[in-house]
């Protein structure tokens, strides 16, 4: 069996062209055909036509075998090219556990790239892992959602300041606890709250510029 294996996988590497007609492995082949491989229907493993070794009057004497496992897929950001990556659907592609890219907003939330409802069901509905990036970089969504059209991307809470400095002074103005969201209309939400000059507690809210925003998720 062993031996069988590893001539299949040769074959499988060394064949020349594969035919355009592919049987599944266990379907008999012809001895014109011994030795010769071809992709299988299932177009992710490579076929090879082998002998069986069992002489029994009427057996079949060669069959097609699998001899590897699924070929390896490569990586596309969007999936849109996902046959050519040897993906069974787009979704395959998508769910395949790395970062892709499924819409695109600008500034005035009109859609760029992809599709809103994508997002909302790899995101919302499928629970995705979701980050989206701007001109400032990339942010993880500690929290998404989707309310009347519009997906949000919250961060989480943040530190910042002299808190992270060996030589914070004494009365510190500078440190302060803030979060931000990002939304697929382009707006973008934040807010902190900072020790004012008084040493209370004081919190601030901003609405920065709208911005463009990539959105990807990742299973």
């Amino acid at each position: 069996m062993l031996k069988k294996t590893i001539i299949g996988f040769m074959l499988a590497l060394f064949a020349g062209p594969l035919s355009a007609h592919a049987e599944m492995p266990g379907q008999p082949c012809t001895a014109a055909q011994i030795g010769t491989t071809k992709m299988a229907d299932d177009k992710q493993n490579i076929i090879a036509c082998l002998k069986t070794g069992d002489t029994t009057p009427g057996a079949n004497v060669s069959e097609w075998k699998a001899m590897t496992m699924a070929a390896d897929k490569g990586y596309s950001l969007t999936c849109t090219d996902w046959k050519a990556k040897r993906f069974s659907s787009k979704d395959d592609c998508i769910m395949d556990g790395r970062w892709h890219l499924v819409y695109a907003n600008d500034a005035a939330g009109n859609t760029t790239y992809g599709s809103l409802q994508d997002l909302k069901t790899y995101g919302y509905d499928y629970g995705a892992d979701v980050k989206n990036a701007d001109e400032e970089g990339t942010h993880y969504c500690q929290t998404f959602s989707y309310r009347s059209g519009v997906a949000n991307c919250m961060d989480g809470a943040r530190v910042s300041g002299q808190v992270f400095s060996t030589t914070m002074a004494p009365n510190d103005n500078t440190i302060n606890l803030g979060a931000a969201t990002r939304r697929s209309d382009g707006v973008r939400l934040a807010a902190n709250v900072a020790r004012s000059a008084s040493g209370l507690a004081e919190a601030n809210n901003a609405r920065p510029p709208n911005s463009l925003f990539k959105w990807y998720v990742r299973f």
